[in-house]
């Protein structure tokens, strides 16, 4: 039900981003679940639909982390995988932080020209 006099009203909250119908941490466990299993694995676990899951690990790899700790501080060993979605026509290449296990950088593609910008997207560190 929506208030009469405001209509409806979106407040920003700490724990999920604008548009998301889940919390950082669902996200942020999702997209390193597809780290190590693929898609329709992920979706089964955790009970989404296999859109979602793609759908999430997209929005995780666009999503800014400024007023963070830089994710690069400390990072000794890496782990990288490449996973495809959509039918096996998308990929995506994901980077994680073994130690920490946390998923740090993840674009679109596979490939050396995508680890490459990896490498690239470090050096501004």
């Amino acid at each position: 039900m929506e208030c009469r006099v405001h209509g409806v009203v979106v407040s920003r909250v700490p724990w999920a981003e604008p548009g998301s119908r889940f919390t950082r941490d669902f996200e942020l466990e999702c997209t390193w679940l597809m780290t190590v299993a693929n898609r329709k694995t992920v979706s089964g676990f955790l009970h989404v639909a296999w859109r979602t899951a793609g759908d999430i690990a997209g929005r995780v790899a666009g999503r800014p982390e400024s007023g963070m700790p830089c994710m690069f501080d400390g990072l000794t060993a890496i782990g990288v995988d490449e996973t495809s979605h959509r039918k096996g026509h998308t990929y995506i290449t994901v980077v994680v932080d073994h130690e920490r296990k946390r998923v740090i950088w993840a674009h679109d593609g596979y490939g050396k020209q995508v680890l490459d910008l990896f490498f690239v997207y470090v050096q501004w560190f």
